[in-house]
């Protein structure tokens, strides 16, 4: 010490290097240590917040088995022979409703027996107000099953838990909230919190009962606190948040009583969470009274359907006990410091006098640097002092090194440069280089043959030179909003404008405008095209396609002109076959009236196939219906259209679960009535017609598939049938009904409606199974619409 304060009195780099030594030990050795042990609090913590979560979830865990055995169990009763005779016995009156109830008692104790919690398996019936007509009981967990007489059977019609049950569908159980155990209305004594696991019984389709199982969870409760650690505090909760088991017993169900005690009193943290209503876990620390705790909560469903059956989980641990080793080992280190700090002062004031020497040789050796060259530094020298010479040595070699790498860098960038010029004076294109103030820096040799002016002519003038007067305002208000520094903002634009000659004249040309950073300094480049003979192609292009329009509208005119006007004749014909059927019928031989009869069908179909050309014409035309339409409406209203043919075939229609989607209804209903129509057309004698229609979805697309069990497509003609006038008959059997009375249009229609929105339709079939139509409709509308003006079909979107 008596050294140290020695050096101080010359205040030399001895002295500094000694006192700059203490100072990092001290401020080193705490800083560490401060710092280690808070990140080693903070670790510990958070291991034991995720310790106590994961307990959390266990016990959820086991919470939800223990329940689902209770489900498991009900649904075996409901499907027991003894269960099944007795509601046949008592719907038909029988005399053996005492046996089958006796059975059944004898079942319920056998599963009883086995099951120590469960306090009452019951079968409640649906007469008498909902009473009871077997139940088995005990008072406490592991007592002796009892038989409750009939005398003492109850009426639970006007329970919550029997009007729940009975509304279930069959095979459904339902589960109840956690609740203290009545009887007759009142609360049974002693307090035993239970939890009824029920299952309506079904007799030719209506409620017949119901069975129940009360299963006692205290025991449950008491099981799962048990496995948590003894240092913990568990406590449960409903989906309200009031307690169900809590280290205070008056707070244990309290809500049964009047009173409130919840979670959200005790933990304001979780507030929010029950609020909600939904699942949740959460962990954080907790100040009260008794000190900081860490808490983990989590809220389970132990019922999916049900939002109200949830439980709540609680456990907390004291952070005192915590960080109770982390403590101690602070204690220790402290020590540990103050011995460092002792050690270093002695160690700084005998190594201050090896250190300075070297220091003092690097700073002559820098002072005196003439910047050239590489100094003389002690690079002998022991320690780090020795390796911060050899650092600077080393920075100096490379400085030196860097030096000719930028000597060489400025040559190959003025190479590039050259490069750069030549590439831009060969472009097809007019490339012209102006800076943030609107001037001319660079024009290339196509610039000069396209726009008629030399580089020496428009070099550091106004772009405006060239631009029409519109294009040159909006370049003024550019450089007034974005100043010089406008490259730093927006990209790369294409627009399309008249660029004026030297001569004056003007030309289309397409402008290509990006940015470049040249010397620190933003310049924009302007690429010009000359699209003259694009437009003129654009022009013959347009022309061509109003001609088009034209001639398809006169077609479509044409066709409904002549549809008329083949369907008059038609009509006079069957009009006049008719009269002679009726008039002359009885007069003409067998095979006159046969040809009779062949020449009112052949009018017939004329007649049809003439309709299905005019609505084959009239799947481009223009609808307003566009919409999001349920496709279940859709296939509804299908199914009424074709309600007489239905039933004259006794066919069935099956949808369920179809998308909504984008697109036409008059033309989606057409759509799904030709499908269902043609599935019926094409069946299999004395086979009852029957169509299923569904619908998946596969990325952004829908897949609706119609699906029907008729005569099927030979797969050599499947991909054939959507073409007009092809039925796909030519590889199907002859035999009695295999031939169908159709004009070979009706798919060709639906192929050009499921174009129409976008989509595409296709066919898998088996013969002699059945065929399914499969439809392919985007998600998003994709809906293309004929336009007459351009006689193209276009994208139209939506809202």
């Amino acid at each position: 010490m008596k050294k140290l304060i020695s050096i101080g009195k010359n205040r030399g780099i001895q002295f500094d290097i000694t006192v700059t030594c203490i100072f990092l030990v001290v401020l080193t050795a705490s800083v560490i240590s401060m710092r280690t042990f808070r990140i080693f609090e903070k670790e510990l913590v958070e291991h034991k917040l995720s310790e106590i979560d994961s307990e959390t979830y266990l016990q959820g865990l086991r919470f939800q088995t223990l329940i689902r055995g209770a489900q498991q169990d009900v649904r075996f009763l409901a499907g027991t022979p003894a269960v099944e005779g007795l509601v046949r016995a008592r719907r038909e009156n029988s005399k053996d409703v005492n046996l089958w109830a006796d059975r059944l008692t004898t079942t319920l104790l056998q599963l009883g027996r086995s099951k120590p919690d469960y306090l009452q398996i019951r079968f409640i019936g649906v007469e008498d107000g909902g009473r009871e007509v077997v139940r088995v009981e005990r008072e406490t967990v592991g007592e002796k099953l009892r038989v409750v007489p009939s005398d003492r059977l109850q009426q639970k019609g006007s329970s919550g838990y029997y009007k729940d049950t009975i509304g279930k569908g069959p095979g459904q159980v339902c589960l109840s909230e956690i609740e203290l155990n009545r009887e007759n209305g009142e609360i049974s004594v002693p307090h035993t919190p239970v939890l009824r696991a029920s299952i309506p019984v079904y007799s030719e389709g209506k409620p017949a009962g119901m069975l129940v199982i009360n299963q006692g969870i205290l025991s449950i409760f008491r099981d799962l606190s048990l496995v948590a650690d003894h240092d913990r505090t568990y406590m449960i909760t409903n989906a309200a948040g009031d307690f169900l088991l809590h280290p205070e017993s008056e707070k244990i169900f309290a809500f049964e009583f009047g009173g409130v005690a919840k979670a959200q009193m005790d933990f304001p943290q979780l507030a929010p969470y029950f609020e909600s209503g939904r699942e949740f876990h959460a962990t954080f620390a907790l100040e009260d009274q008794e000190g900081p705790s860490l808490v983990s909560a989590r809220l389970i469903n132990y019922v999916p359907d049900e939002p109200s059956r949830k439980l709540g989980l609680i456990v907390m641990e004291e952070r005192s006990k915590v960080l109770g080793v982390a403590k101690k080992a602070e204690r220790q280190s402290l020590g540990i410091v103050v011995v460092l700090v002792g050690l270093g002062i002695v160690l700084g004031t005998y190594r201050a006098q090896k250190i300075s020497y070297p220091f003092m040789k690097m700073a002559q050796e820098l002072k005196y640097y003439d910047g050239s060259g590489v100094p003389d530094f002690p690079l002998d020298a022991r320690g780090e002092v020795g390796q911060l010479a050899q650092a600077f040595d080393s920075l100096f070699v490379r400085l030196e090194e860097q030096r000719h790498v930028l000597e060489q860098e400025i040559q190959e960038r003025e190479r590039a440069e050259m490069e750069i010029r030549a590439v831009v004076n060969a472009a097809s294109d007019a490339i012209i280089t102006v800076d943030a103030r609107g001037k001319i820096r660079s024009f290339n040799p196509r610039a000069e043959k396209l726009l008629g002016y030399t580089a020496g002519e428009v070099v550091g003038r106004d772009i405006q030179l060239i631009l029409p007067d519109y294009l040159a305002a909006h370049h003024d208000q550019f450089l007034d909003v974005y100043g010089p520094d406008w490259s730093m903002s927006g990209s790369e634009q294409v627009t399309e404008a008249q660029v004026q000659r030297k001569d004056g004249s003007r030309f289309p040309a397409e402008i290509t405008v990006g940015r470049v950073r040249q010397a620190r300094e933003s310049h924009s480049v302007g690429i010009f095209r000359d699209v003259s003979l694009r437009k003129q192609t654009e022009e013959q292009l347009r022309q061509a396609n109003e001609s088009l329009a034209r001639s398809n509208s006169e077609l479509e005119q044409f066709a409904q002109a002549a549809s008329h006007d083949l369907q008059a004749p038609l009509r006079a014909v069957m009009s006049y076959t008719s009269l002679l059927q009726m008039e002359q019928g009885r007069h003409l031989s067998e095979q006159g009236r046969e040809f009779l009869t062949k020449l009112t069908e052949a009018t017939t179909r004329m007649q049809n196939m003439i309709k299905d050309l005019l609505a084959f014409s009239r799947v481009n035309s223009k609808h307003r219906d566009y919409e999001v339409i349920d496709l279940n409406q859709i296939v509804d209203e299908a199914v009424d259209n074709l309600e007489f043919y239905l039933k004259q075939n006794d066919a069935r229609v099956r949808h369920r679960h179809l998308p909504e989607i984008h697109g036409y209804r008059y033309l989606l209903i057409q759509l799904f009535q030709n499908l269902i129509h043609n599935a019926i057309q094409y069946t299999v004698e004395y086979r009852v017609p029957e169509i299923n229609i569904s619908s998946r979805r596969e990325e952004q697309n829908w897949i609706i598939s119609v699906e029907d069990n008729g005569r099927g497509i030979l797969p050599e003609f499947q991909s054939t049938i959507f073409r007009m006038f092809d039925r796909g008959e030519e590889g199907l059997e002859d035999r009695p009904g295999s031939r169908s009375e159709g004009s070979g249009i009706g798919l060709s229609i639906c192929k050009k409606i499921v174009q129409r929105h976008g989509g595409s339709i296709s066919v898998k079939s088996t013969p002699g199974v059945g065929s399914t139509f499969v439809i392919v409709l985007p998600d998003m509308p994709q809906v293309h619409d004929f336009d007459p003006k351009s006689s193209t079909f276009k994208f139209a979107e939506h809202s």
